[in-house]
């Protein structure tokens, strides 16, 4: 074949796969290409945290003698393990114990459990993150508390990554493969996706809760898995989505949550997708909260131990109503020790809204992404949830895994002002709160 004929063949192969993208998806190459547009903004967002976590660092330091620090240098002196990260260096080492009687002690008990050595206290915590530590020490030298820290950054980048190439097909309509309804545009008029999803990228790392990516916390392997359920379930492949589903649920138990966007996806599917599609992308979460509690029964004993010591830090059913109006009514009295989780209540509150006044239509004259209902579905359930419980500790790492919550927030940066404010926010809060959580004045 002469080259002008191979040419014109290879312009019409082409031709005919552009023509067919809709149902098949970007090509090959294609798709190599939007997974490096988004690098730019994914590496930004990953140094710009990391240089304000170190800012936190210095800031902690300067002000650990100024400040009333609850607990003394003892947050500082652990650095990355810190909180949650001492509990999951020990299950890195010396894995799960058999609880002694009259151990455990709430929260006070919990952090003095993480200092002194394995109490019982650590079978709240699930095991996927640590069990892939203890796995990976070998290559660091046998050191399974560095493989902690390496996994949650490195992770971290890859979420960031993933959760990029997802908003950029959910709001992108040429790859969108769902079968579109009355309310199926995926995109409202005069938004810009790859700006989403730019913006997606980076907020999800400097988002004033993100510290946590960086230190010996399971958030930033569960984002990636998170991350990667949605984009499964955006592409339709329910089984895949129910497998991502399962081990995010084994990271953390709201994991488990990633029932309600598959059960949606599932129900809205045209056609009808097979029965196995069903077994696997509902059975996915639920499986993994069970393997996940008889994976620690194994060596505590106790199946139910998890669920209960949860039970014990977080207190019993709050309504939603009432567990936000508390801390407003305690501002007033001065006691601002839920000033923090009373602030990202707020703002997940404000998103939500956004979200449901998006889909409604309200701003389809205003450029506003419309986020897909399984998304809101999931976001509301998730909220519900996070505000029921009677100690709300921790809330902006908690709902910074929701990732349609980062997807709105984006969407709503769409100006340039409102992006260089919600910046500025965010770095001086991811700052500001990687101190606080060293000095051991925040529970993050």
């Amino acid at each position: 074949m002469t080259a002008p004929a191979e040419l014109e063949a290879d312009s019409l192969a082409h031709s005919q796969t552009d023509s067919h993208s809709h149902t098949r998806g970007p090509t090959r190459s294609h798709t190599r290409s939007r997974w490096s547009a988004g690098l730019p903004a994914v590496c930004l967002g990953w140094v710009w945290a990391r240089l304000c976590i170190a800012a936190g660092f210095a800031t902690a330091h300067l002000m650990v003698d100024r400040l009333d620090t609850p607990r003394g240098s003892e947050q500082i002196q652990q650095g990355l393990f810190t909180w949650d990260g001492a509990f999951y260096r020990g299950l890195a080492q010396q894995w799960y114990s058999r609880p002694a009687l009259g151990s455990l002690g709430g929260v006070s008990g919990a952090v003095s459990g993480a200092v002194s050595g394995a109490s019982g206290e650590e079978a709240r915590f699930f095991p996927v993150y640590p069990a892939l530590a203890r796995t990976l020490g070998p290559i660091l030298g046998g050191h399974a508390d560095w493989a902690l820290i390496a996994i949650s950054n490195i992770a971290a980048f890859l979420g960031a990554w993933v959760l990029w190439k997802l908003a950029s097909e959910v709001l992108d309509g040429r790859e969108v493969r769902e079968v579109r309804g009355a309310h199926g545009a995926a995109l409202s008029s005069g938004a810009d996706p790859l700006g989403i999803a730019n913006r997606s990228a980076v907020l999800v790392a400097i988002f004033p809760a993100a510290f946590v990516l960086a230190f010996a916390y399971s958030e930033g392997l569960a984002l990636l898995v998170v991350a990667g359920a949605l984009l499964a379930l955006q592409r339709r492949n329910f089984v895949f989505a129910g497998l991502l589903a399962l081990i995010a649920a084994a990271i953390r138990p709201v994991g488990g949550l990633l029932l309600v966007p598959i059960a949606v996806e599932l129900l809205r599917a045209r056609p009808r997708p097979a029965w196995w599609n069903w077994v696997v992308g509902l059975g996915g979460p639920v499986a993994g909260l069970g393997l996940a509690l008889l994976w620690i029964q194994r060596s505590t004993g106790d199946l139910l131990l998890p669920l209960r010591l949860q039970r014990q830090i977080r207190g019993g059913f709050q309504d939603p109503v009432t567990r936000v109006l508390e801390p407003i009514g305690e501002l007033f009295r001065g006691n601002f020790r839920d000033v923090y989780n009373l602030g990202f209540m707020i703002l997940f509150l404000l998103l939500f809204l956004y979200m449901l006044l998006a889909y409604t239509g309200f701003g389809a004259q205003r450029g506003i992404a419309r986020l897909p209902s399984s998304w809101i579905a999931y976001a509301g359930v998730s909220l519900l949830l996070l505000l029921s419980s009677q100690v709300t500790d921790s809330l902006g790492r908690y709902g910074l895994l929701v990732l349609p919550f980062v997807v709105a927030l984006a969407s709503w940066s769409n100006r340039r002002w409102r992006y260089v404010v919600v910046g500025i926010a965010c770095t001086a809060g991811l700052i500001w709160l990687t101190s606080e959580a060293l000095l051991g004045r925040l529970v993050p």
